[in-house]
């Protein structure tokens, strides 16, 4: 199943539940939950910010553990791409800088 990216990579695996994690799409999901967490914070829906903040910490805890190799930060947990990064993984730094989001503050 091709990732979406303009150099259309195979992702290796089982994609049914995403059981490879990868960088691009961890890197968008991290982006989307912080985004969620201040939306709820802006309409007072204090149990909303929670639950996402939850979920955003373990996500972050998940790509570190997973995919930082102590360097920079793998391309996917597919055993043949172990040395490989993509650039495209910053795709969700972006879009956080372009809503504004500090994202050395808010991302990683």
């Amino acid at each position: 199943m091709p990732d979406q990216t303009y150099d259309s990579w195979v992702l290796d695996g089982p994609r049914l539940y995403l059981y490879v994690c990868n960088a691009y799409c961890s890197g968008l999901w991290l982006a989307v939950l912080q985004t969620m967490a201040s939306m709820a914070t802006l309409l007072d829906q204090p149990n909303d910010f929670w639950s996402d903040q939850d979920i955003l910490e373990k996500a972050k805890h998940s790509l570190e553990e997973k995919l930082w190799n102590g360097h920079y930060y793998r391309f996917d947990t597919a055993p043949g791409h172990k040395n490989t990064i993509i650039a495209d993984h910053l795709c969700g730094h972006w879009y956080l800088k372009t809503c504004g989001f500090d994202y050395e503050e808010h991302f990683f």
